[in-house]
């Protein structure tokens, strides 16, 4: 028994051979430790359950997939190009987003602890009063999500694909201190900006509606 364990303890180990996953373009981390990797790409509409590792670049070995993620887009694109990131300049935060459809993208925020990316959840509640708008719009079939880091810290989450909702009146808007006339078009992205509080979860600072960009 011990014997396969320890055969099992150097396979898991072992380095992937270039057959097996690409290192992404820019997704190194600024310390150079840490790097997200795919598999090759079987071509647009063949690419399924496509996972996105995370690398140990200076061993040349991965060290897991991010379960949360992944690189197969749904059915659409490459998995070299359904996948982009975003590191803190101190390596210890990760914003993956990716591919999860025709016109559709998700996102995933991690905190790193040494070599682990720990998920971090978007709270759910959103207690800034205007925030609120999101209740008098309509989610429509074709949406999407991503994130961005910001150069203060802060990190910035949009979801757009919206329509007004049947029975709401511009009033709705003009209270939660919002110009009617932004939610006219569909493709209006509502961003959210958070920051991590002492206990390590997120926050909501601000909020604001715009125009895709």
């Amino acid at each position: 028994m011990k014997r396969i364990l320890t055969a099992l303890l150097l396979l898991a180990c072992a380095p992937l051979s270039a057959a097996e996953w690409l290192l992404l373009k820019d997704t190194v981390s600024p310390d150079k430790k840490l790097g997200l990797a795919v598999p090759p790409s079987a071509g647009e509409g063949r690419d399924m359950d496509a996972p996105v590792f995370l690398i140990d670049v200076p061993a040349g070995r991965k060290i897991g997939p991010l379960e949360e993620v992944t690189s197969d887009g749904g059915g659409w694109g490459r998995t070299t190009d359904n996948v982009t990131c975003h590191w803190s300049p101190d390596s210890r935060v990760l914003v993956v987003n990716c591919r999860v459809g025709r016109l559709m993208h998700g996102f995933q925020i991690y905190r790193i602890k040494g070599r682990r990316a720990v998920p971090v959840g978007v709270p759910a509640e959103t207690p800034l009063p205007k925030a609120r708008v999101r209740d008098l719009l309509k989610k429509r079939t074709n949406g999407g999500s991503w994130a961005n880091l910001l150069p203060d810290g802060r990190i910035e989450t949009g979801v757009c694909g919206f329509d007004w909702k049947h029975g709401v009146a511009k009033e709705d808007f003009i209270r939660l201190g919002f110009d009617p006339g932004v939610f006219v078009d569909s493709n209006v992205q509502l961003v959210y900006l958070w920051r991590f509080g002492k206990d390590g979860a997120l926050v909501l600072d601000d909020f604001k509606a715009r125009e895709p960009r």
